[in-house]
């Protein structure tokens, strides 16, 4: 896995617009980042594996939030739990540092 300090963050956040304790903030690797922020396609998959520990992974988020100049609007359609050591989780739960999230979101330029 690549350097973690070195990777973009991005927060999947519960309420569009508005951030809370709720929020993921999750590292994702450059290419992942440069396909979300370049695509022309208006769903997108955005795949992460988590940096840490998440107490609660909630089952629905509102949005992926980008801080650097990001031009488009997100909603998040479904999120998608994975593990190679633990099959068949179902969210909302806990999931472990390594474990992998996808993300399926439709964009909207602004």
């Amino acid at each position: 896995m690549a350097d973690i300090q070195a990777m973009k963050t991005i927060e999947i956040r519960v309420q569009q617009g508005v951030q809370s304790p709720d929020d993921l903030t999750v590292a994702v690797q450059d290419t992942t980042f440069d396909y979300l922020m370049s695509s022309p396609s208006p769903e997108i998959r955005v795949s992460t594996y988590l940096d840490r520990d998440w107490p609660k992974v909630e089952a629905n988020y509102a949005e992926i939030f980008v801080q650097e100049g990001c031009l488009f609007e997100s909603k998040v359609v479904r999120v998608i739990p994975g593990s190679k050591t633990r099959k068949n989780l179902v969210l909302p739960c806990p999931m472990l540092q390594g474990e992998q999230l996808i993300v399926i979101v439709t964009r909207k330029q602004l």
